[in-house]
């Protein structure tokens, strides 16, 4: 993996570099911040173990947009998830398998999201196959790093690996190694998107919010990194209690590892929205920050292990011990960043003083700078 690459210096009151208050529940910013940002970059919008077959597929929001991402036949195509005939959405749940077929009225799309079933067509509307192009589904860029799938709202900018930089490199090996996932849910978040990134980013929280959760697994010290234009990340050595536990759990489930984070925990961001923990190279969550309005966002995540070289059958009790763990202690930790980033929000109406970032919050003002920078 990518060695760090900058040390940030410290940084403390940066008044004039961040992002202002009213950002946070103003609707033409929100606004703004859609359009420039969700709309212009590359998003993750999910994982090809959840596009592994023919018609596999997830949706997700690009901008304001609803976009279905589909497999066809081994070919991975992005359109708007909206109705050519009357508009209402083609898939209605964010995940799962079957044709791209309205249930409103069964016109069904091909891999080209040109509407080839339209029922009773001749004696209903009499379209022509030309008038059927025309009335195709509009389409997105969508490209993979590793199992990582991105889809853009736009056709012009970099492409993914350019935008990547070093990031290529991590999601390509915790790709080939952390491929057990056995967990994904979405989480709904009384918070403006930028407070969801900013309560991840930070490791000042940690030992007061997570007291029983995270901080006791970790060590106390974090170093923040730059890592490439894309993004941020910290690390922390892992408690050697939390140590002795994953090296138990690797040799006794077989398990492949990503490499580079022995014996660490490390947090990474490549903006805008995608998130991923790795503890001591066997367990990843992977989150993702969807905007659903200026004061809510949907946190989507995955976990996964790293996978095995033991049979099928060996030892799946303890594996299933292992994700039924990491999934209550992911459910506790979640629950105390939603309680204090929600918090953060409703206070944020009536704040009278410029946010200070003291060394444990530095990665918030990289994001900051960012943000600013595409607006």
């Amino acid at each position: 993996m990518v060695s760090p690459i900058t040390r940030f210096p410290v940084r403390i009151a940066l008044a004039t570099m961040t992002n202002p208050v009213r950002s946070y529940f103003n609707s033409d910013i929100y606004a703004h911040e859609i359009d420039h940002i969700y709309g212009r970059h590359w998003l993750c919008v999910g994982n090809l173990s959840q596009l592994r077959n023919d018609n596999d597929f997830v949706v997700a929001s690009v901008g304001n947009r609803p976009v279905i991402i589909q497999n066809f036949s081994g070919t991975l195509r992005a359109f708007l998830n909206i109705c050519s005939h009357r508009h209402a959405l083609l898939h209605r749940t964010r995940c799962g398998t079957g044709p791209i077929r309205c249930h409103y009225h069964g016109w069904s799309y091909n891999q080209d999201g040109i509407p080839a079933g339209i029922p009773r067509n001749q004696e209903t509307f009499g379209i022509s196959e030309e008038d059927r192009r025309q009335l195709a589904l509009p389409s997105f860029p969508v490209e993979t790093c590793g199992n990582f799938v991105f889809v853009r709202g736009t056709n012009t900018g970099p492409k993914l690996r350019d935008w990547l930089g070093p990031y290529c490199e991590l999601l390509e090996n915790v790709s080939r190694n952390l491929t057990d996932r056995f967990e994904t849910k979405s989480v709904p978040l009384a918070c403006n998107w930028k407070l969801a990134v900013e309560n991840a980013i930070e490791s000042y929280h940690v030992s007061l919010v997570h007291a029983e959760t995270l901080a006791p697994a970790v060590d106390s010290e974090w170093t923040s990194y730059d890592f490439g234009p894309a993004g941020t990340y910290h690390e922390s050595a892992v408690m050697p209690r939390s140590l002795t536990y994953w090296n138990y759990a690797a040799d006794r489930l077989g398990m492949t590892r990503s490499t580079g984070c022995n014996n660490l925990f490390r947090h990474y961001v490549v903006y805008p929205n995608l998130l991923i923990g790795l503890t001591h190279g066997a367990l990843m969550s992977v989150q993702t920050i969807e905007p659903t309005g200026p004061e809510a966002c949907l946190l989507n995540y995955s976990l996964f292990l790293g996978g095995s070289n033991l049979g099928p059958e060996e030892d799946t009790v303890f594996r299933e011990e292992v994700r039924t763990a990491m999934r209550t202690v992911t459910d506790v930790l979640l629950q105390e960043d939603k309680d204090v980033a929600e918090s953060a929000q409703r206070g944020a109406h009536n704040a009278v003083h410029t946010p200070l970032f003291g060394r444990g919050e530095t990665r918030i003002a990289r994001f900051h700078e960012w943000v600013q920078s595409q607006l």
